[in-house]
């Protein structure tokens, strides 16, 4: 009896020591949760669709494009709003197991009706699908599901906000967006009142003296000989703005183009440019201007001050 005694407490102790060494292995190196891991510069594509809007991401040889899912349209995507999101869902973190049962998934929202399906293509590897769904109790993490399978888990390191947004705010933020250096001639012509005409070019041989050249000659006609334009006064506030023109929207999709102020023609090393500026509008108090590139149809909206400094005119030469 004693002998037996014996051997079943070397057999209790040889069970403690195997649990406490498993107890230690799993502090050390934690629950194995699932990785939600790429390459974002090897991501070609990311799809997200929610209740409210559906968009597409597709990466093309001159850049970001992003699809309207609901119309079909394809746009030029803000190349930075693109990054972004693609480098924050590559950092998201699941983790702990909320449930697995699919009966309970319309309480987290991580059905593809209620939550928001991420699809993401990955060149060389296999697409990664995923549904966000509703902020958890905690309020510092969302409930999570891989598409095709019914486990919940809670993930975290991104907002939600940051991806369920209207297709307009994935748009790029900029009209034109040119070398600055590379600009040698700048003009803005007003329909029915060419007086007010200027043509600022860049003097051969130089980085920075501009030259106006159709000013007025002592009769009041143009011809003159051309003056120097003083550069801070007349052209760094066009020459500064149109080659980084930033809209700050765009307008209701039924606004018909109206009457042209005036255009602005830009000759640079990528090519020609030329710009119409139109109708004046009011939203929240703030003034903004309609405008859009010649032989496009997308209406911007640009803040009045930005119009006031590309505004220029002959008489602005002295």
């Amino acid at each position: 009896m004693r002998k037996q005694i014996i051997i079943l407490a070397m057999i209790l102790a040889a069970l403690i020591a195997l649990l406490l060494v498993v107890l230690g292995v799993r502090r050390l190196t934690g629950p194995k949760y699932p990785e939600l891991k790429f390459d974002p510069a090897k991501v070609t594509g990311i799809s997200i669709t929610s209740p409210k809007s559906g968009m597409t991401l597709l990466k093309e040889k001159d850049g970001w494009k992003v699809r309207d899912n609901t119309s079909g349209k394809i746009y030029t995507a803000d190349p930075g709003a693109a990054a972004s999101v693609i480098e924050n869902i590559s950092r998201m973190s699941v983790t702990d197991i909320v449930s697995n049962n699919p009966a309970r998934h319309a309480e987290f929202q991580v059905e593809e009706s209620s939550g928001i399906k991420v699809e993401i293509k990955i060149k060389g590897k296999k697409d990664i699908s995923f549904i966000l769904g509703k902020e958890s109790y905690d309020y510092g993490h969302y409930y999570f599901r891989f598409a095709g399978t019914a486990q919940v888990r809670l993930a975290s390191g991104m907002r939600k906000a940051s991806i369920d947004r209207p297709v307009d705010s994935w748009r790029d933020t900029r009209i034109l967006r040119l070398d600055r250096g590379g600009v040698t001639r700048m003009e803005v012509n007003y329909p029915g009142n060419p007086k007010k005409d200027i043509v600022l070019a860049l003097a051969p041989g130089t980085t920075g003296q501009w030259l106006a050249e159709n000013v007025l000659d002592g009769a009041g006609q143009t011809g003159g000989k051309p003056k120097k334009a003083d550069f801070d006064e007349v052209v760094k506030p066009l020459l500064y703005i149109i080659t980084d023109f930033m809209h700050n929207g765009f307008a209701p999709a039924e606004r018909k183009w109206g009457k042209t102020l005036f255009t602005v023609t830009v000759t640079a090393k990528e090519g020609v440019f030329k710009f119409m500026v139109g109708d004046k509008m009011v939203e929240n108090r703030q003034l903004y201007y309609f405008g859009k590139k010649e032989n496009e149809d997308t209406i911007y909206k640009i803040i009045d001050y930005k119009i006031e400094n590309i505004r220029r005119e002959r008489s602005d030469i002295k």
